[in-house]
């Protein structure tokens, strides 16, 4: 059978054998690499690219604030650079990133860096760590 509108998104295997629900003709048993579009159809998904080369002692941390405005954060020895959706972020030519000072201690060793926990409250991601002050990322629109 030919199923053309998938604007129930993905079936639940709960639900296999469940012909009796309207759901059941509007969506796929299994959606992958795929994006459904709200009308019914579904599209390619967008695939993956290089964007550096990275030092091994650093962590990226995703911070995801909508569809269309999304960062990552390097988090390295002494320094945390920000890339937002996919461009490092520049700021007069100069590579912005966050250097430590007694205000703001960054992490010193790459055991403190995988120690580090983060949580994401829409617009905002806190790092936390046991022997540093909280790291607060905001997103102000723009």
């Amino acid at each position: 059978m030919l199923i053309t509108n998938f604007s129930s998104g993905e079936l639940s295997k709960y639900l296999y054998g469940r012909v009796d629900l309207g759901q059941y003709y509007q969506a796929g048993s299994k959606v992958e690499n795929f994006d459904i579009i709200p009308t019914g159809g579904l599209k390619k998904r967008k695939g993956t690219k290089r964007l550096a080369e990275l030092n091994a002692d650093c962590r990226l941390i995703p911070f995801i604030v909508n569809k269309n405005v999304s960062f990552l954060l390097e988090v390295g020895i002494g320094y945390i650079k920000l890339w937002r959706n996919g461009e490092k972020l520049e700021l007069d030519g100069e590579q912005l990133t966050f250097v430590s000072t007694d205000e703001i201690p960054l992490y010193s060793t790459l055991e403190d860096i995988r120690e580090v926990h983060y949580a994401q409250n829409y617009d905002e991601l806190i790092l936390v760590h046991r022997e540093y002050k909280p790291l607060l990322f905001k997103w102000n629109g723009g």
